[in-house]
């Protein structure tokens, strides 16, 4: 998110081959609140049910040097 207001919202993967695309989404208020500039770190599960064995690699869409190896036997 864009400061310290933000929550995690959502996240959706889309699969092409053995590469998953992730993209997450926050929410943010609109009741004009201060909030600060720190940004926290937040955090979102994503549960992936593999119907097939072997290795999948999962990359950020916003960010391609993101990426994380899951094998799966």
């Amino acid at each position: 998110g864009r400061n310290g207001c933000s929550t995690p919202y959502n996240i959706t993967a889309n699969k092409v081959g053995q590469t998953i695309t992730l993209r997450a989404f926050y929410s943010y208020p609109t009741d004009g609140r201060n909030c600060t500039e720190i940004l926290p770190i937040h955090r979102l599960t994503y549960t992936y049910f593999a119907d097939m064995g072997g290795v999948y690699l999962f990359t950020s869409q916003q960010n391609a040097s993101i990426t994380d190896t899951l094998r799966v036997y």
